[in-house]
């Protein structure tokens, strides 16, 4: 699959990572180049990925999360570089897999 544009590794992950939705949360421009709205029913959790920056200012790279009700706090966790972020996400597609194996278990 070709994952296309800036920012391939952290695309690349996002459609591997298992998430039963994600998609891009209105436009991107020069202050917001990525905002991805991720949703994993099986752990309960909704995802931000942004990459915010613009005129001089060095790209913010981070993932916001909270449960899928927003009743508990927010957890926001910001990245150095891409590699950093795709990696994050690599771990929450881990997590959403063995979520979705000790699921399968419980059901045998």
């Amino acid at each position: 699959m070709d994952y296309g544009g800036k920012y391939l590794k952290i695309r690349k992950a996002l459609h591997e990572a298992g998430f039963d939705e994600f998609y891009q949360a209105g436009g991107t421009n020069r202050f917001h180049k990525m905002f991805i709205v991720c949703q994993s029913n099986i752990l309960g959790k909704i995802f931000w990925i942004g990459i915010s920056g613009g005129y001089g200012v060095k790209d913010e790279l981070y993932i916001a999360s909270q449960d899928i009700a927003r009743t508990g706090p927010e957890e926001r966790t910001t990245y150095k570089t891409q590699e950093e972020m795709a990696s994050a996400i690599q771990d929450i597609g881990k997590q959403i897999r063995a979520a979705r194996a000790a699921r399968k278990g419980q059901k045998a």
